[in-house]
């Protein structure tokens, strides 16, 4: 844009970059690192007007100034910001894209005597930790994060974490907590230590073999799991030795995640990789509701389809469990995918007298099923009509609940042999479960309001 925009554009990031920032006054007359790249504006300015001299000697007063040097050939974005600044030296041709952030002691420098390019260009968005050294015509890409007292000397790509003596590229964000949400972000006390993860993957080897060891000494710890069915923790015996299949309820994407949904997430995902160390080979699925009333509720609010509040919720979903920490399941089936296989459901217990049709709906005949309400221990006598499901005098019993829905105007539907319609949400998980993991499996689990009835 220009000398002037750029100037305020890099005043504006002072407040963005510095919680300590108080007022404009205090940035003007107090804060080195706007001042040096105030005087490097105008420095570089002079010298693209091919001024002898005075560019060289500015940047000789503004160092005096502030302790920070920066040459007037180096080649600096807007949104640039240095905190602190003290010990900072940018050599001739650093270029440096837009909302960098540098602190103090940071060294980009050359190598060599040869002319050129010889120093390190930066891209958008790049934050670089206090004391650091990035040497020579190297390439740090978009959005890289480099941890305090780092030497980088080879390029590094984009998205990257980079800390070490000599630099090295880690995989794992560091996130913190704040009142708006979680942040990805440079944290100098707790970045990761590449050395310290080797130590830890060494021990992790160990007790690995530890455990074969103790296994084929028979000497193998017992696995016990709470069983909600008889309400007491048991052996835990799959049934094909050697591997598990589980089944965990995902959410309804309808709405963004609270606590209990990550509450579950993280407990599954901690059963999960504590079987796989013990040796299991685990199959997890995880499903995704993308039809349901609240679902078709929320698009009429929002006015727009159900398949767009779908996809917004389950991308809200996966990007909270990545930031806890929760692995992805190995199959993560959503509701609609798999119509066919809850119509096919539905047509089978209509078949066996274990459901009927009205007028399009088709629902599940509790009476038919001598064990209704065995797992959560209550009586079907004694629960109470329309708590869980709609009270309709079509019904032959008010316990009765939907396996089909017929459709409503202006709702989404499939076809069916008893018209157009969507799946109950009782009949999805059925449906999927029994697709990928068969008719019986090793884990079933979800949230405790899942215990129904």
């Amino acid at each position: 844009m220009g000398l002037w925009d750029d100037i305020r554009h890099d005043f504006r990031t002072v407040f963005e970059m510095d919680p300590a920032a108080k007022s404009r006054m205090e940035v003007i007359i107090a804060y080195s690192g706007f001042h040096a790249i105030f005087f490097h504006r105008i420095n570089h300015a002079l010298l693209k007007l091919n001024i002898p001299a005075l560019p060289r000697f500015l940047s000789q007063v503004a160092r005096f100034l502030t302790g920070i040097e920066i040459h007037p050939g180096a080649k600096i974005g807007k949104g640039f910001f240095i905190d602190h600044g003290m010990g900072v030296v940018i050599g001739e041709t650093t270029e440096i894209g837009e909302n960098v952030l540098l602190y103090q002691g940071v060294t980009l420098g050359g190598t060599g005597k040869a002319k050129g390019k010889r120093h390190p260009t930066l891209g958008n968005n790049v934050v670089v930790g206090a004391g650091t050294k990035i040497l020579g015509a190297i390439t740090i890409g978009d959005n890289v994060k480099i941890g305090a007292n780092s030497v980088v000397l080879h390029s590094v790509p984009k998205n990257s974490i980079v800390v070490g003596v000599p630099g090295r590229v880690i995989k794992k964000r560091v996130v913190k907590m704040f009142a708006d949400g979680p942040v990805e972000m440079l944290d100098h006390v707790h970045i990761p230590d590449p050395l310290e993860e080797k130590f830890e993957e060494v021990a992790a080897h160990i007790n690995e073999l530890e455990r074969r060891i103790s296994s084929l000494e028979g000497k193998g710890e017992t696995i016990k799991i709470y069983n909600t069915m008889s309400g007491e923790k048991e052996d835990f015996v799959p049934i094909t030795p050697g591997k598990v299949n589980m089944y965990v309820c995902g959410i309804t994407a309808y709405d963004v995640c609270h606590l209990g949904h990550a509450r579950s997430a993280v407990v599954f995902d901690i059963i999960k990789r504590y079987l796989r160390y013990r040796g299991y080979d685990v199959t997890h699925v995880r499903n995704i509701t993308d039809i349901d009333d609240k679902i078709i509720a929320r698009a009429a609010q929002e006015k727009t389809s159900t398949e767009e509040v779908a996809g917004k919720y389950t991308e809200e979903y996966y990007r909270d469990m990545e930031l806890l920490g929760v692995s992805r399941a190995d199959i993560e089936p959503n509701a609609t995918d798999h119509i066919k296989e809850m119509i096919d459901t539905i047509q089978g217990l209509i078949d066996k007298g274990y459901a009927y049709v009205v007028d399009g709906d088709v629902y599940f005949e509790v009476n038919r099923f001598s064990e209704y309400g065995k797992l959560s221990k209550k009586n079907p006598d004694d629960l109470m009509a329309g708590a869980r499901v709609d009270v309709d005098e079509r019904k032959r019993s008010p316990l009765d609940f939907a396996l089909w829905k017929a459709s409503k105007e202006g709702e989404p539907f499939w076809e069916s042999p008893w018209g157009k319609g969507r799946p109950g949400w009782h009949i999805e998980c059925t449906a999927m479960s029994s697709k990928y993991l068969g008719e019986s499996f090793d884990i079933h689990g979800g949230g405790a309001d899942l215990i129904f009835p």
